[in-house]
C-alpha cells in the first residue's frame, strides 16, 4: 500500500512538472511569435519604402 502511495505521489509530481514545462514552452512560443510578427512588420515597412522610392525613380 505504501508503495502505491509513493508511486502516486511521484506521478502527481511528474504531471505537475510536465504541466509547468508545457506552460513555459507555450510562453516562449508566444514570445517568439510576437518577435517574428514585429520583424515581419518591420520588413514590410522597409519594402513599402523601397517600393515607393522605385516608383519615384520611374516617374
Amino acid at each position: 500500500m505504501i508503495r502505491n502511495e509513493m508511486e502516486s505521489d511521484v506521478n502527481v509530481k511528474a504531471d505537475l512538472e510536465l504541466t509547468r514545462l508545457q506552460e513555459k514552452i507555450n510562453e516562449i512560443s508566444k514570445e517568439d511569435l510576437a518577435e517574428l510578427k514585429k520583424q515581419v512588420n518591420m520588413m514590410n515597412s522597409l519594402l513599402e519604402k523601397l517600393t515607393a522610392r522605385q516608383d519615384i525613380k520611374t516617374t
